[in-house]
């Protein structure tokens, strides 16, 4: 192993990959987690935790979307999307039913109101088919938004990102185990004691 510092002043430890014909991968040092990070690893400072093969911290889920999850955050988008296509196409179709120019009762308001809604979240929810397509790839939204040499090494060339490697990440990605957190909460009943 070679160590040195980079640009930022963090460690780097230079390793040889298992294919004697790749390029050495880089590890950087946390100092937060006291851990060696690999290629592709990022620590959320939200989370205060390393993952590994980090996209992006969701706000909206409430956690870091990752390795062990990402397959699961890409189908929820999907099925978000399809039933919002499924409600605007039956909203729609309702209003084309009743007549669209007429305007009797609030209800072809009320369906006029949800069919727009949905229709902005079925746009809203292309997420779901980009992250789709991130897998794909084996691309993580951070490597797009901030690897300036991404586009030198796209997938389906040799290299890092050759059609052996993508089947391996996608069996890794899609494929592997489902892992549950270690420290899970433990609802306890309280004593009738202690209740008010």
């Amino acid at each position: 192993h070679q160590y040195q510092r980079d640009a930022r002043g963090m460690w780097v430890r230079c390793t040889q990959d298992s294919d004697s014909t790749a390029a050495a991968a880089s590890e950087k040092y946390c100092s937060t987690c006291n851990v060696w990070r690999p290629p592709r690893s990022h620590h959320c400072s939200t989370c205060g935790v390393c993952m590994e093969h980090w996209d992006h911290h969701c706000g909206v889920v409430g956690n870091c979307i990752a390795k062990n999850n990402h397959r699961f955050f890409a189908g929820f988008l999907l099925a978000a999307q399809a039933g919002c296509i499924l409600l605007c196409a039956g909203a729609a179709w309702k209003l084309q039913q009743r007549g669209v120019f007429r305007w009797i009762g609030p209800e072809n308001f009320l369906i006029l109101f949800l069919a727009v809604v949905y229709g902005y979240h079925s746009v809203l929810l292309l997420f779901g088919t980009f992250h789709c397509l991130a897998i794909l790839l084996d691309i993580t939204t951070k490597e797009l938004v901030s690897d300036k040499h991404l586009w030198h090494n796209p997938p389906c060339r040799p290299g890092s990102r050759s059609p052996a490697r993508l089947l391996q990440a996608w069996r890794t990605l899609c494929c592997g185990p489902i892992r549950f957190r270690q420290h899970q909460h433990v609802w306890q009943a309280v004593p009738a004691s202690e209740q008010p």
